[in-house]
């Protein structure tokens, strides 16, 4: 295995480095703390729909409406300031109905998808730039790739955006990604190892040519297990500054670090605590077990379900058990974890405002949007 402190070394001296390493030991572990004080910041202005989550700009922080079309813009401290957007024509309005997916890219641009694939961008100001149609068609006929999925695993027919799990992130080269799945009735969830071997897992979009170009990625082989488990097939991912990509699959303790051009560099990673990993099995095409599971035997498993890299750590989130009040936040530095800790339930890291990490929860309980804030 190559040494790690010269990997590490050679990397942020030389962003272009194309070296790989071997895979790091998953049980690296270097505690500084085990305890963290968090604290609840505000619940999200009390007349929006609850339907969305926050995003940092500055030193501030939105919430981004899906149903209503609203930003709800507070300051670092939590206060409400004022609401910006809303449905409508005008220029700094959103002409779509429900946003299933939004972004900022490196210009300050705001970045809105719809529904019916449409892509609404507005500039910092919010005046908008443009509204466009995804361009999804690929170089094959659309019937040819549906008919013969399993030989056109890479085209782009074969595959719709993941709307459960729509995290977009926009690099620094003009790309925006899209989370995205097969429910061809040939290759999917339920019906076979290819699809978990081979299917693709994001869609590269590119703002100048207003074309997905490729598709990138492929799930876990932890999935191979099992026969299957379709309700635990998600995964989160978040680039770093280099736009290298870090991925972790539900049930894989492993995070998976790629290049650019998705070339695996290294994994790393120790499993959480206290984590229930009897997952439920579905070994055929059934949609009303698959609902069942989903809804009443997910919330009960083990499962990591955010992942986060604000400067030079990543923050990776996790659901422990049933019985359990609280869910775990493990915290790597240098591909080693230096803090696995017991947080709210949900709480997903979703910025930074200095000296502060914000977080976000969905309370079922009193059916709001909550921000927390921490100190490293």
């Amino acid at each position: 295995m190559k040494n790690i402190n010269f990997f590490i070394s050679l990397f942020l001296l030389a962003c272009s480095c194309k070296n790989k390493v071997d895979e790091i030991n998953s049980q690296q572990i270097s505690i500084a703390f085990d305890s963290l004080k968090v604290e609840k910041l505000t619940s999200i202005h009390e007349n929006s729909s609850q339907e969305g989550d926050i995003y940092f700009q500055d030193t501030n922080f939105f919430f981004v409406d899906k149903r209503f079309g609203y930003l709800y813009l507070y300051d670092k401290e939590g206060n409400y300031l004022k609401t910006l957007f809303g449905q409508g024509e005008s220029p700094e309005e959103l002409n779509t109905a429900y946003i299933d997916g939004y972004a900022m890219d490196h210009k300050g641009n705001h970045i809105f998808l719809g529904s019916s694939f449409d892509l609404h961008i507005h500039r910092p100001d919010l005046t908008r730039e443009k509204t466009t149609i995804l361009d999804w068609k690929g170089k094959k006929n659309v019937n040819e790739v549906r008919e013969n999925a399993l030989d056109n695993i890479d085209q782009f027919a074969l595959y719709t955006l993941d709307y459960l799990n729509l995290n977009m992130i926009a690099d620094s080269k003009g790309n925006l990604f899209i989370p995205i799945y097969s429910e061809n009735e040939k290759f999917n969830a339920f019906t076979g190892e290819k699809y978990y071997k081979e299917g693709k897992i994001l869609a590269k979009y590119n703002f100048k040519s207003n074309k997905v170009e490729k598709l990138l990625g492929q799930r876990s082989d932890e999935y191979l297990k099992y026969n299957y488990i379709p309700h635990h097939a998600w995964f989160s991912y978040d680039l770093d500054s280099f736009d290298h990509f870090f991925i972790n699959h539900e049930i894989d303790p492993k995070i998976y670090y790629y290049d650019n051009d998705f070339d695996l560099i290294t994994t790393f990673g120790t499993p959480g605590k206290s984590m229930d990993l009897e997952y439920k099995e579905i070994n055929q095409f059934d949609l009303k077990l698959f609902r069942e599971y989903y809804t009443n035997d997910r919330p009960k498993r083990g499962y990591y379900h955010s992942l986060k890299c604000l400067n030079g750590l990543v923050f990776r989130s996790y659901t422990k058990n049933e019985s359990s009040l609280t869910h775990g936040l493990q915290i790597y530095k240098d591909f080693i974890l230096i803090a696995d800790v017991e947080v709210p339930k949900g709480l997903k890291v979703r910025g930074y405002i200095p000296p502060y990490y914000y977080g976000s929860v969905y309370d079922e309980g009193s059916d709001k949007v909550e921000v927390y804030r921490f100190k490293l």
